[in-house]
């Protein structure tokens, strides 16, 4: 993310987490409602509510889980890795702070 706000004129400094989530969360916001209308009008207009009991959704649920299986070891690790990913991502400013590279503070 940095590389494309770098290129921005009135960012000289870096830019940290913060900033990145001020910049990309109204970008997110918007196709999240432009995604949200697409699907509304592609397949929710013109159905009348319909309703499901909670017998037919926990059926669809067992018929879903009984057709992908539990997770695998590889979607596992992935996940877990993403998770990894964002908490370090997060703590960048602090660990700054802490973990000093051979090259130096950059």
């Amino acid at each position: 993310p940095n590389r494309i706000l770098a290129g921005m004129d009135p960012i000289a400094e870096e830019v940290d987490w913060i900033m990145w989530f001020r910049f990309a969360l109204p970008i997110s916001f918007c196709t999240f409602l432009a995604a949200w209308a697409v699907l509304h009008l592609r397949y929710v207009r013109g159905t009348r509510g319909l309703t499901m009991s909670k017998e037919v959704l926990e059926a669809e649920y067992k018929e879903l889980l009984d057709g992908i299986g539990p997770f695998t070891r590889d979607e596992v690790m992935v996940g877990f890795l993403q998770f990894v990913q964002i908490v370090l991502l997060i703590l960048n400013p602090f660990l700054d702070s802490v973990v000093v590279t051979k090259y130096g503070v950059s």
